[in-house]
C-alpha cells in the first residue's frame, strides 16, 4: 500500500481526535497535522500528489460546504461528519468531497477511505450507500439505468462523477476523447440528465462511488 499524506481539521470532537490518533500512526499516511480550521492550513513545501483532507464540514471548525467547495481543488476532501441526512451527503458530493463517512466509522474503513480518495477514487460507507438507496420512483429509475447502461458506460460515469475530464477518461480507458464524448452523451441520454452534477447523482444511485475501473 502506498504512502498517501494526510491533514486533519481538528473540531475537538472525540471522533476526529481519533482519527488524528489513527492517522499520525499509521505506516501507510505520511501525517502532515491537524488544524484549527479550514483555512488555517498550512502544508510543507515539497509536498506533491493529493493530500487527504479530512474534516466535518457542519461543526464551528469545518467551514461549510462553501470552504470545501473552495479547496476541493486542492485536497482530496474526506468528510467525517455525524450528519448523514441524503440530501447532505448528495449535496457534499456534488462540491467535489470525495469521501463520507459517519464519526462512528472504524479505523479500517477510515483507512480505506483514506487510501481510496488519495488515490483518485472516491469512497462512501455501506451504511451510507443504504441511506442513499432511492426508494418509489427513484427505485424505478436506478433500475432502469442498470437494465441500460453497458459496462463501458458505466466506467465512463464513474470517472466522470470522479471528476476526470473526457481526455483524462480516454487516457485511463484507452479510448479517444471523441469515443468518451459519445459515451457521455448516450449515457446523458440514457438516464435523462444533461450536466455532470445528474450524472453524479445517477452515479450515487447506482452505488458506482467504491467500484474501481
Amino acid at each position: 500500500m502506498s504512502v498517501f499524506h494526510a491533514v486533519v481539521v481538528d473540531d475537538s470532537s472525540v471522533s476526529i481526535r481519533g482519527a488524528i490518533d489513527v492517522l499520525s500512526h499509521d505506516s501507510s499516511c505520511s501525517f502532515l497535522g491537524s488544524f484549527p480550521a479550514v483555512e488555517q492550513i498550512e502544508l510543507p513545501n515539497g509536498v506533491g500528489g493529493n493530500v487527504v483532507l479530512v474534516v466535518d464540514p457542519y461543526s464551528g471548525t469545518g467551514g461549510g460546504l462553501p470552504a470545501l467547495s473552495g479547496c476541493a481543488a486542492d485536497y482530496a476532501v474526506l468528510v467525517m461528519s455525524t450528519y448523514i441526512a441524503p440530501h447532505v451527503v448528495r449535496e457534499a458530493f456534488l462540491v467535489g468531497v470525495r469521501g463520507y463517512v459517519g464519526k462512528d466509522v472504524s479505523t479500517s474503513a477510515l483507512l480505506s477511505a483514506a487510501n481510496a480518495v488519495a488515490v483518485g477514487g472516491m469512497y462512501i460507507t455501506q451504511e451510507l450507500r443504504d441511506v442513499l438507496a432511492p426508494t418509489g420512483n427513484g427505485g424505478t429509475v436506478k433500475a432502469h439505468a442498470e437494465m441500460e447502461l453497458s459496462p463501458r458506460e458505466r466506467d465512463v460515469l464513474t470517472m466522470v462523477a470522479q471528476g476526470f475530464t473526457h481526455k483524462q477518461i480516454g487516457s485511463r480507458l484507452g479510448l479517444s476523447k471523441a469515443t468518451v464524448d459519445t459515451y457521455v452523451h448516450r449515457i446523458r441520454r440514457k438516464v435523462g440528465v444533461g450536466n455532470k452534477a445528474g450524472l453524479t447523482r445517477v452515479a450515487l444511485d447506482l452505488d458506482l462511488l467504491n467500484e474501481g475501473v
